[in-house]
Order: C-alpha cells, then sequence, then structure tokens
C-alpha cells in the first residue's frame, strides 16, 4: 500500500512534462514550417507557369494562325522550351473570338501530406493576348516643329509621319489618331472660339484694346495701340499641378493672348487621308517648349474635355500611345511676372528652360501612370545633356527610345513603332470574347 507522502509526491512531481510539451510543439513547429515552405513553393512555381504561359501566348498570337491546332503546336513547343525542370505540366491553346487564350495546369506534391492527409494541389494559370491586327490603338503625334526642324529635318518628319499612318491604316482593327504640332505653343485651332461652351478656356483679355508708349531717341514719346487678340495658342497653368494633368478640373486652359504659333492640333480621327494632308501641310517656326507638346497630346488621348473623341473607344483592350518626337533642347519656360503679366505665356529663356524641362519631367511621369505607351523618338538631338536625360526617362521603356541620325533612320524608326503598336500584347481575360 502506496504510503500518503507518496502520493502526494506522484502528483507533484513535473518532471518529463516539458519533454511531453517540447514533443508536441515540435510537431507544431514542423506542421508550420511545412506549410509555409509549401505556400512558398506553390507561389514560385505558379510564377514560373505564368511566364511560361505569357511567352506561350505572344508567341501564338504574333503567328497569326487561327485554328486551335496548330496555336496548341505553337503553344505547346514555346511551354517545353522554358520547361527546364521536366515538370508534368498540361497545357491547351485556343482561340476565344479575336482573343488567342493558353492555359497551364500542375500539381505540387505537398511536403507534409502524411500528416495533414493533403493531396496534390492543383496549379493554373492563364494568360491572353488579341491577335495582332485586333487590337484598337488610339495614337498622338506629338511632332516638333519649331525653327530648328525647317527644310530637310520637316521633309524627313513628313516622310517618316506618313510611313507610319501607312502601317497603322493597314491594321483590321479601329484606330484612331491624332496630330499635335508644337513649338513654343500649341494652337488648337481658332475653331475652337465656337466650341467655347464649356467654358474650359480662359480667353483673358481678348478683345482689350492696349496702349504703349516709350520715349524715342529725340526724346519724344511715341505711342502704339490696338486689340489684344487670340491666335489659337494655348498657355501653361501658373498652378504646377493642374499644368501636369490632362483636365484642368475646375479651372480654365489659359489661352496666350497675342501670341503666335504653327499648325493646329488634329484630334483623334479615323480619317487616314485627312491625316496625311495635314502632316504634309505642317510649318515651323518658333522655339522650344516640350511640356507643351506633352500636354496637349495627352489631353487628346484623354476621354474628358476639351478633347473627348477617345471617349467614343470602349474596347477594354484599347491601346493608347504617343509618339513624342523633337530635335531640340527645351529653351522655354512659363512666364513669370517680369516677362509676362499673366503669367501663362512660355516667353522665359532665362532660365534657360529649366522649369520648363522640370515640368516635361512631372508630365512624362503622369502620362506614363494614366496608361499611356510613351515612344520618344530624339532626332539629331544635340548636346543637351539635360534633355536628352529627361527624354531618356519619358520613354515608357527604353525599347521605346530612339535617337535616330537621319532622314532614313527616321523613316525606319516611325515604321518600326507602328509594327510594334501592332504586335500582340497581353491583356485581361475574364472568359468573355
Amino acid at each position: 500500500m502506496l504510503k500518503h507522502s507518496s502520493i502526494h509526491s506522484f502528483a507533484r512531481d513535473v518532471r518529463g512534462n516539458m519533454a511531453m510539451m517540447t514533443a508536441l510543439m515540435m510537431g507544431v513547429v514542423i506542421l508550420g514550417v511545412g506549410a509555409a515552405l509549401d505556400f512558398t513553393l506553390m507561389t514560385n512555381q505558379s510564377s514560373d507557369l505564368q511566364n511560361m504561359a505569357d511567352a506561350a501566348v505572344l508567341a501564338a498570337a504574333r503567328s497569326g494562325e487561327e485554328d486551335d491546332e496548330t496555336l496548341q503546336k505553337i503553344a505547346q513547343a514555346v511551354v517545353d522550351n522554358h520547361n527546364t525542370t521536366g515538370a508534368e505540366l498540361t497545357v491547351t491553346a485556343r482561340l476565344d473570338g479575336d482573343i488567342v487564350v493558353v492555359d497551364i495546369t500542375s500539381k505540387h506534391e505537398m511536403i507534409v501530406p502524411g500528416m495533414l492527409g493533403t493531396e496534390p494541389q492543383t496549379i493554373s494559370v492563364t494568360s491572353a493576348s488579341p491577335l495582332p491586327t485586333s487590337t484598337p490603338v488610339n495614337l498622338a503625334l506629338v511632332l516638333d516643329t519649331t525653327g530648328s526642324m525647317a527644310g530637310s529635318n520637316i521633309a524627313a518628319l513628313k516622310l517618316a509621319s506618313n510611313a507610319l499612318l501607312t502601317e497603322m491604316e493597314s491594321a483590321e482593327a479601329e484606330t484612331k489618331v491624332s496630330i499635335v504640332p508644337f513649338g513654343q505653343y500649341v494652337n488648337i485651332g481658332f475653331e475652337e472660339k465656337s466650341k467655347d461652351k464649356r467654358g474650359w478656356i480662359n480667353r483673358g483679355k481678348e478683345g482689350q484694346s492696349w496702349k504703349s508708349c516709350w520715349i524715342n531717341h529725340g526724346g519724344q514719346t511715341v505711342c502704339s495701340n490696338g486689340v489684344h487678340k487670340w491666335r489659337g495658342c494655348m498657355g501653361t497653368h501658373t498652378d504646377t499641378k493642374t499644368a501636369a494633368g490632362a483636365s484642368a478640373g475646375s479651372a480654365k486652359f489659359p489661352a496666350a493672348i497675342d501670341a503666335y504659333c504653327g499648325s493646329e492640333v488634329m484630334p483623334l480621327s479615323t480619317n487616314f487621308t485627312a491625316m496625311k494632308t495635314k502632316i504634309n501641310s505642317l510649318t515651323t517656326g518658333g522655339t522650344t517648349y516640350l511640356a507643351g507638346g506633352l500636354a496637349w497630346g495627352w489631353r487628346t488621348l484623354d476621354k474628358s474635355a476639351p478633347y473627348t473623341e477617345a471617349a467614343a473607344s470602349t474596347d477594354p483592350n484599347l491601346m493608347s500611345a504617343m509618339v513624342f518626337m523633337t530635335d531640340g533642347a527645351n529653351n522655354r519656360s512659363r512666364g513669370d511676372s517680369y516677362w509676362s503679366s499673366s503669367g501663362v505665356k512660355h516667353n522665359r529663356g532665362s532660365d534657360g528652360g529649366k522649369a520648363g524641362l522640370d515640368l516635361t519631367k512631372e508630365l512624362c511621369k503622369n502620362i506614363k501612370a494614366s496608361g499611356v505607351k510613351v515612344y520618344v523618338v530624339a532626332y539629331k538631338l544635340p548636346n543637351a545633356k539635360s534633355t536628352a536625360d529627361v527624354l531618356s526617362e519619358c520613354a515608357s521603356s527604353q525599347d521605346t527610345f530612339y535617337e535616330p541620325e537621319s532622314a532614313a533612320e527616321l523613316i525606319d524608326t516611325f515604321k518600326g513603332i507602328a509594327r510594334n503598336l501592332n504586335e500582340a500584347r497581353l491583356v485581361y481575360y475574364n472568359g468573355d470574347s
């Protein structure tokens, strides 16, 4: 018979408890580590499969084939080439309307299947791309027509632009193009006066009389007078944030009263004959204010006022793009109170164009963030590192930044951009063609 003290000793004895608790905790830790490892491996495997699917669908779409069996062979070949681990993969490719779709399915063996009784997990990915000719495009051609573009340079630009338009015209999908010539100002056109019902232009002192007097060398006071005129030229908002946006919001776009500017903007259009006529009529003159061209090129692609032609484009696969071409360093900024009482004109050169270049950089960032693909063509750019750096950063990637040095290279560059726009690309796919 156990003594009373022995019973109490046994009840109080906790030796060995720690070992049991440690064993139990180790099991939990092992399960946790196994689950974390499974999650990491499945995530990596899914990423690898997605990369394979993307490569496969782009290859299939670019082939131009529309037969499911042929698309399947193309996709399978690409996946086999990328499947360096020899994993068992199920690949299917098909045409859904005018969208090529590739699905890849694989299995992941769980790290701790015995403990959890878990079966292998299925991992599936999908990638889709429209056939190259089925992708609608809204394209803004933002073209430098400053004085340095006179002569052979503007002739080369006209040839290059017409070559691009010919390539774009051959696409089966709807293609809209706007043409935005720029120099020191952008000219939105006199006809926009009659469209001012929406009140988006601030024409300031237009129509008001002015008088200016000075003393000549003979000591006599000489005066001249006239009426302030608006010739379609547009200035820049004094508020930097507003100036760097597509929409003016509650503020109006400021007109550059009494300024002169070049050829008028042509909003988004499908009339390629009219586009080529516009290109062939371009004239040159003035200095370089890059921000003006960028801002108004972006506005022709935006769905809100002042240009609303883009609002009619409702295809979810629509690509918006801009070709921004210049041959010169930015040498103008928005005027200050000394140079311009309104502060909106681009007539300040005292800072070497630095403020204008800073605004250009901000505009480029915002344009790309809005989903517009930006191609930058720096044609025979002079030794202006600050402008060259900004232009390089402005492009959507280094693959869309070009530095042609001859007319032949400029033409080839514009043709290449058109072909790139017509190539296959990845799109969101929800199963509805």
